[in-house]
This record gives C-alpha cells, sequence and structure tokens, in this order.
C-alpha cells in the first residue's frame, strides 16, 4: 500500500539561506503565503495581491462616487437623492472598513512572512542597511529582500563559483518521496 500522503501546512513553508534548494523553497513558500492570506485574512486579498504584484493597492480607487437623480419630478428626485445618498453611505463605511483591514493587514502580513524566515535569515536581513528604513513592518520589500537573500545575489560571489554550485545542485536534484509522480 502507498504512504498517505500529509498535506503541507503553514509550518512547513519556512525561508532558508544557505541551502541549495532555497530558490525552489522560496517561491513554494511565497506562493504557499500568498495563498494563506487570501484564505485567513479579511479582506486578505488586497494585501496578498499588493504581494504578489510587488506594489501595494491604490485604495483611493475604491472609494465610491455620489451619484445624483436624474429625475424630472421633484418628489421623485428628492426619494432618489435619498436612496443614493444612502446607498454611497454604506459603500463609503465599507470602503473605509476595508481600507481600515488593508493597513492591518500589512502589519499580520509582515509579521506572518518574518515568522516564516529561519533565524539565520531574519539575522542577514537584519543586518542589511536599509533594514530599518525600507524592510521593516513593509511585506512587500521584506519579500524582495528575502528573494534577493535566496537567490544569492552576493557582490562577493565569483562567476565561476556560481555557475559551479548552480550546475552541481541541479545534478544533485532529486524528487523527493512526498512529490508528486507525474
Amino acid at each position: 500500500h502507498s504512504p498517505t500522503k500529509k498535506k503541507k501546512e503553514l509550518n512547513d513553508y519556512v525561508y532558508y539561506t544557505g541551502s541549495h534548494k532555497q530558490a525552489s523553497d522560496y517561491e513554494k513558500t511565497t506562493e504557499f503565503l500568498i495563498n494563506y492570506i487570501k484564505g485567513e485574512y479579511a479582506y486578505g486579498n488586497d494585501i496578498a495581491e499588493s504581494i504578489r504584484n510587488g506594489a501595494y493597492v491604490d485604495s483611493t480607487e475604491w472609494y465610491p462616487k455620489l451619484e445624483v437623480s436624474t429625475e424630472s419630478n421633484p418628489d421623485k428626485k428628492r426619494i432618489e437623492d435619498t436612496e443614493l445618498q444612502m446607498k454611497y453611505k454604506a459603500k463609503l463605511d465599507a470602503t473605509i472598513k476595508r481600507e481600515t483591514m488593508f493597513d492591518s493587514n500589512k502589519t499580520k502580513a509582515y509579521s506572518l512572512i518574518w515568522e516564516r524566515c529561519t533565524l539565520s535569515m531574519q539575522s542577514q536581513l537584519e543586518q542589511r542597511t536599509d533594514f530599518e528604513t525600507k524592510i521593516y513592518n513593509n511585506p512587500i520589500n521584506l519579500i524582495n529582500a528575502i528573494k534577493e537573500q535566496t537567490m544569492n545575489f552576493q557582490d562577493t560571489k565569483y562567476d565561476m563559483e556560481i555557475i559551479d554550485n548552480s550546475l552541481t545542485h541541479f545534478l544533485l536534484t532529486r524528487q523527493k518521496d512526498e512529490e508528486l509522480h507525474e
């Protein structure tokens, strides 16, 4: 009989540094976290898509426009204007709530992503000169910094060493038992 495949959970997704499989792990972990945020956060799609696209959505586009009745009959116009104002107020309240949740979700997403970093990764990120000014509490910049670390963008690496490491890692790549055989 075949072993039961265990579904991966949040704790199974981590950003590593210093590992030959870190690049593929980065992609899988990022994809998982984006979907996790979409499913678990109220209005999570806004921050998840911002992270996925590398830029925050423009929340000013969410705001409704107040419509005015075009009715010629003054009594019907007054009633229709009142209804339109009530709709506008409801949409405006929902937009303000959405925008508030978006700001809150930025902090929550940052925290989630940070917690998925190994201590070694956190240490490397904290040592960056732009950590306090650009990365801290900014999930998009944090993801970008993690990507730089995992993709091993180091100025001190020699070109031949990079080629040798890439070739070695390629030749040593093996499919894991729990990965699908297609």
